[in-house]
């Protein structure tokens, strides 16, 4: 991980490290390129999103994206319109940043505003309710991107990917009973638990060390297997 201070989200490192990481990447791109920014700003809008519902202790099915999420806080009162609009605005510019390229810096250091706003929100309601983070401040240009940053970037953007569900994986079927089971996936040797529920279309065709193919969903609890289906032979 890239070791670097933040003009204004170093109040998040007590909180919430890794949320902390990808604005300060943000920070990092803004200006130098726009597009990587608006891409960490999404992932960061979408870490964040998932941390207020867990912490609220608001259910968030493993198949809701980033908009449901924001839809189920609004209704319970979680966050008003003006921080729904803030997430919203993030989550809309950056879909547009990963799949189709777009970004300007206006937009970048438009949205890392927003960010901080939010953060300063988290902060204020989980940490300490009188907080002054102090104005926002517009990042210094970087003399050059490192390797090392670009390939946080591309992470960063099969992350987005993979919360969307739009990565495919495959595995094989580890354990299996009526209504839930275990994959290992073969690209982390990882043991994922999938339910009935996300794959109801070919659940009777799976079986017991059977390869599969599947997507991953996400709730408070890590990763979830959904939309398997056997593997082509």
């Amino acid at each position: 991980m890239p070791d670097f201070s933040s003009p204004n989200f170093d109040f998040l490192s007590n909180l919430d490290p890794a949320l902390m990481h990808q604005a300060v990447l943000a920070e990092r791109y803004c200006l130098d390129d726009p597009n990587a920014a608006l891409i960490k700003l999404r992932l960061f809008g979408e870490l964040l999103a998932k941390n207020i519902a867990a912490r609220f202790g608001v259910y968030a099915d493993t198949q809701f994206q980033q908009i449901d999420i924001l839809k189920e806080l609004k209704y319970r009162d979680v966050l008003d319109q003006k921080l729904s609009d803030m997430f919203h605005r993030i989550r809309i510019v950056g879909n547009a940043a990963v799949h189709e390229g777009k970004g300007t810096v206006r937009d970048a250091l438009q949205d890392l505003r927003l960010a901080h706003q939010l953060a300063v929100y988290f902060y204020r309601v989980f940490k300490t309710p009188k907080f002054k983070s102090g104005p926002f401040q517009v990042p210094p240009n970087p003399s050059n991107v490192t390797e090392a940053l670009q390939n946080d970037l591309e992470t960063a953007r099969n992350q987005i990917l993979e919360l969307q569900g739009q990565i495919e994986y495959h595995g094989i079927i580890n354990s299996l009973e009526a209504s839930y089971g275990f994959l290992f996936r073969d690209e982390f040797q990882d043991r994922i638990f999938t339910h009935k529920y996300h794959s109801k279309e070919y659940w009777h065709d799976l079986s017991f060390h059977k390869r599969v193919i599947f997507n991953l969903a996400f709730n408070y609890r890590g990763p979830i297997a959904i939309n398997i289906r056997p593997e082509a032979q």
